[in-house]
């Protein structure tokens, strides 16, 4: 026996089935909605607007008068350009919008080259950092020479074969006898000396005392340099002075301090 109620039952069902598709169907157009919604520009005031363009007013006709007697006027057109400010809302955070974070910018490494520097001289020291880079020379000198190793770069020695003091422009002191002692410094600058002796020939010792014959009193006499190179007296001469002999006036010995020996 059927029931009475199953035409109802299968209605309900097909129209649940009708509803279904009809939701599943529109389901796109909420999910686009909602979409542009998210997307669209915040205005602060909870709802978004278009941007506002600049226009301009459309011509109207103002009538201008001809003349004072008649009362004939002349249309003519005289636009009235309005300007407005179009307005730029800046991309902002809402809770449905995303804004793309800034994209990093990759500055390129360029390797160093293996470029020579240029170095004409090949001393060593660039060019650009060479006083003479057609010259072989030294650091020291910002690679110029010094010939005469003198210690003056011959770009400054005014001689710069010949060594000598900066004082001088790197040139030798004068020396008139070449005794290579400078004529400022020599006592004898005509005659080759010695520097012991300040540029003065060298002194000889005749008796071979210890007393230069310049300065001894006695030169060909041996003395010692307390009586100024001369002997000291010896009135016995029993080679005993004097003043250490106890009997000038008699030969002695030394070991009796110049007494002679006691007669037995």
């Amino acid at each position: 026996m059927t029931s009475p109620y199953r035409p109802d039952r299968s209605k309900r069902t097909v129209l649940r089935g009708v509803l279904f598709f009809i939701i599943l169907a529109t389901l796109p157009l909420y999910v686009i909605g909602i979409v542009l919604w998210a997307t669209a520009p915040y205005d602060g005031s909870g709802g978004a607007r278009a941007n506002p363009t600049a226009t301009e007013n459309s011509a109207r006709p103002t009538w201008t008068p001809l003349g004072l007697d008649d009362n004939t006027a002349t249309p003519t057109q005289s636009p009235t350009p309005r300007a407005t400010a179009t307005l730029f809302i800046p991309l902002q955070n809402t809770p449905l919008q995303f804004v793309p974070p800034p994209r990093a910018t990759n500055t390129p490494i360029i390797p160093p080259t293996d470029t020579p520097v240029p170095d004409r001289d090949g001393d060593g020291i660039p060019d650009a950092l060479d006083r003479c880079p057609d010259l072989v020379g030294l650091q020291m000198f910002q690679g110029c020479p010094d010939t005469d190793n003198d210690g003056i770069p011959d770009p400054d020695d005014a001689c710069p074969s010949q060594g000598g003091p900066a004082s001088n422009s790197g040139c030798p002191l004068p020396d008139s006898d070449g005794d290579g002692i400078p004529d400022a410094q020599d006592q004898c600058p005509n005659q080759a000396g010695v520097a012991a002796n300040n540029g003065c020939p060298p002194v000889v010792d005749s008796d071979n005392d210890g007393v230069l014959d310049n300065i001894d009193q006695c030169p060909n006499q041996p003395g010692p340099a307390s009586n100024n190179g001369c002997p000291l007296p010896d009135s016995d001469g029993d080679g005993i002075p004097d003043a250490q002999d106890e009997c000038p006036n008699q030969f002695g010995l030394p070991m009796l301090n110049g007494c002679p020996e006691p007669t037995p």
